[in-house]
């Protein structure tokens, strides 16, 4: 039976394990002229509705809304977004590609042709297609194995929310390092950052994001952008804030055990988790 998952956006990510760099391929265009229909008399081009040309009965799919942070809106359209099984990661292989389309004019996109529901969840890439000028850093946020198990042809996984990062905001990001300390440079390194939320996924302050073995620079964005997006001017933030969207984030993260606390007002499961050079890989603490 067929069958179609909603999943409210400001809850659509989840904590997934490591992640190889890739060559993002197989993306498809948008508005390709057809014969039949009602064309634009302007461009000559038949309107289309995002995902309209995808087979939504072969494997399964996921829709959604996309959001760049530097500007707060939609992701560019014309970007590429990819579904990828990360488990060969585990093992030191690379994770596998399962689907590609592109950002919809309005923002949205599909991605249709899924053949299997990874055990240990999947990933949405956004990046620049093959080909094209960089503009944005590879961009990476999780959906959970609960929220695919059992997924197979003609399901589909709805109102999932695809993050991404322009070079200029990561420019942004980089500047206030520096002037927080922080000597490293994110184009290389890529960072790992996230959300931290109680249990109806509101973002939560007062909470810090610690590590089991390892010590990381961890930065917390506050709600102020003009005095620095990680503090005021040379003075970092100690813990996440609420009006900042609960975000944390830690550059050149290492694949270690990470632990969300604020003193026993949350629990939250601690799980395994780490950056990948050059990704901006976005995760959930979300509360129990």
């Amino acid at each position: 039976m067929r069958r179609v998952v909603s999943v409210s956006t400001h809850r659509s990510f989840a904590a997934c394990s490591g992640l190889l760099t890739l060559a993002l391929t197989g993306c498809w265009g948008r508005n390709i002229p057809y014969e039949g229909g009602t064309v634009d008399s302007d461009t000559g081009v038949a309107p289309t509705t995002c995902g309209e040309d995808a087979d939504l009965s072969d494997g399964f799919s996921v829709t959604g809304t996309t959001y760049d942070f530097g500007t707060g809106g939609s992701a560019a359209a014309g970007l590429c977004i990819t579904a990828v099984d990360p488990s060969p990661a585990i093992t030191g292989g690379e994770p596998t590609v399962l689907a590609s389309s592109q950002v919809c004019d309005d923002g949205s996109y599909v991605v249709a042709g899924i053949q299997s529901a990874p055990s240990i969840g999947m990933f949405l890439i956004i990046d620049d297609c093959e080909g094209e000028p960089d503009t944005v850093m590879k961009t990476a946020a999780g959906i959970s194995p609960t929220q695919i198990a059992g997924f197979g042809d003609g399901d589909q996984l709805t109102d999932i929310q695809a993050l991404s990062v322009s070079l200029d905001w990561a420019a942004v990001e980089q500047a206030d390092l520096e002037t927080l300390g922080w000597s490293g440079d994110l184009a290389t390194s890529g960072y790992m950052a996230g959300f931290v939320e109680d249990s109806a996924g509101e973002p939560v302050s007062g909470a810090t994001v610690t590590c089991n073995g390892c010590v990381p620079q961890v930065y917390y964005q506050d709600a102020d952008g003009a005095d620095g997006v990680y503090g005021a001017d040379a003075t970092a933030n100690l813990a996440t804030d609420a009006a900042g969207g609960g975000l944390f984030m830690i550059p050149a993260a290492p694949i270690f055990t990470y632990s969300a606390g604020d003193g026993d007002l949350h629990a939250w499961n601690s799980t395994l988790l780490g950056s990948l050079p050059a990704y901006a890989v976005y995760i959930r603490f979300t509360a129990l």
